[in-house]
């Protein structure tokens, strides 16, 4: 019989119990920085999966309960602040949640550029989250 290895593709480690079927790394990595895939450097920044960059924030109003926060959404919270803010796209209000908004009022932080990685304040502007994924799926 074939022993369980940890659900995470291409992850032979063995999972860290029958009831946690991530092995010990993968389970860490989700409680250290939301995603399982992250991956931290010495600066004190990490990567999501799927590109974004993470900033350890501790204290910071978005940041998660370990600290970590997205570094696009803490720049420009840190520039608009708090509250309620219009989408650029369409004027819809828009409010910042402590994770991804799934609602249609939750703010959505939105690269101009479509560059995941540039996060200066020029290229970054809020929107609801359908504007962001009709600007997602067009850029596809």
């Amino acid at each position: 019989m074939q022993q369980p290895t940890c659900t995470i593709a291409n992850c032979v480690k063995p999972p860290r119990s029958g009831r946690n079927p991530l092995c010990e790394m993968h389970y860490y990595r989700i409680r250290r920085h939301g995603d399982p895939l992250a991956v931290r450097s010495a600066t004190g920044r990490s990567a999501t999966s799927n590109g974004y960059a993470l900033v350890h924030r501790p204290g910071h109003p978005l940041a998660r309960t370990i600290g970590w926060v997205l570094e696009h959404r803490a720049v420009l919270f840190d520039r608009i602040g708090p509250g309620w803010h219009r989408c650029h796209w369409c004027d819809m209000r828009v409010a910042w949640h402590k994770q991804y908004p799934r609602d249609l009022d939750g703010l959505v932080v939105d690269h101009l550029d479509a560059d995941k990685t540039n996060n200066v304040l020029s290229n970054l502007v809020p929107a609801c989250n359908p504007c962001n994924m009709n600007r997602v799926r067009a850029a596809a």
